[in-house]
């Protein structure tokens, strides 16, 4: 559109506008029931209204002459000069008499200059696998992702307990002297004594933080459960490798493995011919049983049961022993299959499992804060998570645990 042209639309519109306002102002006086001298008055007072008609379709006429050699595909009239005409005609000046409505027809569509670019595809037009460029939003899987943690099995049979205090201690008898016996008419009587001792154990803490930005915490809605959730399970499985192997040094509890006794047992020594898993463990609870406890279960590397699982006899079938309900046993106990971090492979641990008491002084913690140094500077915030605990096996009790390697045991039992 060239500037002439562009200037009579310009006063085209104008010419519209000004004739509207007087319109309106007509219809105002007619609502309100004004008299007419008042209509005529406003009518007159901005010119006659027939001027200003004939004042555009003069306007129009310019465009139309501007316009005429514009035809679209040869024949068809271009949709300016239908406007025009239209303008120009009987309908426009009845509807506007009449303070009704005017209507027009194009035979073109006036935005017919935009044309297809292309054929938009999901690929290049969208982005496609591009995060950084997709403009389809993309369907997230709820949740995180990760590698799955080791299950938690030992705390699932040792029996728990709570206390107030940084350290646990209880009354033990430590030795005894047992007089009874059959006594002859006026014969002596033999005496008994017994000792007692106070035994302690303390207890320890474990914990741990980790530093997280406000933004994550703003910007990722899982970030806080995410973190809290990882802090306790990790917490749980230190707290459990405490318990199990522990040494009770520098700040640390004291694990089964330091309670329990090696086998030692001598009733089976040279006995076992073809011996094999099997065997070693029911020699070993067999020391249990000897000292009067009752083994609850055998914890085995996952490995080790896996070889066990595999013992055929001559004709191929399995030989590994399953409980009722599908669990699975070996010499009648309970198999807790633990990884490498708990239970070295080569090892065995037979107990009575309720012997072992862990006592609570701090759940798990998780708590946040802001006070580091840097942290305001940073914005930043640690979230630390932390419990303490203390394990006890009594000294009278450590006989329910026997733990030895597997090759030892087998090289005292196995027949020559």
């Amino acid at each position: 559109m060239d500037e002439q042209t562009k200037k009579l639309l310009d006063e085209m519109s104008t010419s519209v506008k000004s004739y509207n306002e007087v319109l309106k102002g007509v219809q105002e006086l007619v609502k309100a029931k004004a008299d007419q001298s008042k209509i005529d008055e406003l009518i007159k007072s901005n010119k006659d209204t027939e001027d200003k008609i004939v004042t555009l379709s003069k306007q129009l006429d310019e465009i139309q002459l501007k316009q005429k050699d514009q035809v679209i595909k040869g024949k068809v009239e271009p949709w300016i000069v239908t406007l025009a005409k239209a303008l120009k005609g009987d309908s426009f000046k009845k509807a506007a008499n009449k303070q009704g409505k005017f209507e027009v027809t194009f035979t073109t569509n006036p935005y017919s200059v935009l044309k297809v670019a292309g054929t938009m595809v999901t690929d290049d037009n969208l982005g496609g696998l591009d995060l950084d460029t997709a403009v389809v939003v993309p369907m997230r899987e709820p949740g995180v992702s990760k590698a799955p943690d080791r299950p938690i099995t030992i705390l699932d049979i040792i029996t728990k307990g709570s206390t107030n205090s940084n350290q646990i201690t209880w009354a033990e008898r430590t030795a005894r002297t047992e007089g009874a016996a059959a006594v002859a008419e006026n014969a002596v009587f033999v005496a008994s004594d017994y000792h007692w001792a106070l035994k302690k154990i303390p207890v320890n803490k474990i914990g741990t933080f980790v530093k997280v930005s406000n933004e994550s915490l703003e910007d990722f809605e899982f970030t806080l459960s995410e973190i809290n959730t990882e802090l306790i399970s990790q917490l749980e499985r230190v707290m459990e490798e405490e318990v199990t192997n522990g040494t009770g040094a520098n700040d640390r509890l004291k694990g089964i493995t330091q309670y329990a006794k090696a086998y030692t047992y001598a009733g089976l020594n040279g006995k076992i011919t073809k011996c094999n898993l099997k065997d070693i463990i029911l020699a070993m609870r067999t020391q249990v049983s000897v000292a009067n406890f009752a083994a609850t279960h055998v914890v085995l590397n996952t490995a080790d049961f896996a070889e066990y699982q595999s013992l055929k006899d001559d004709n191929g079938r399995y030989l590994f022993e399953v409980m009722p309900g599908g669990g699975k046993s070996i010499a009648g106990l309970p198999v807790v299959e633990v990884s490498t971090s708990i239970l070295a492979a080569g090892y065995a641990i037979v107990g009575d499992f309720s012997k072992d008491k862990l006592y609570m002084r701090r759940e798990i913690t998780i708590e946040m804060f802001d006070q580091d140094s840097t942290d305001a500077e940073y914005d930043l915030r640690m979230i630390r998570g932390k419990l303490r605990a203390a394990n006890r096996i009594k000294v009278c009790d450590e006989d329910a645990f026997c733990y030895d390697a597997l090759a030892d045991v087998q090289a005292l039992i196995a027949a020559v």
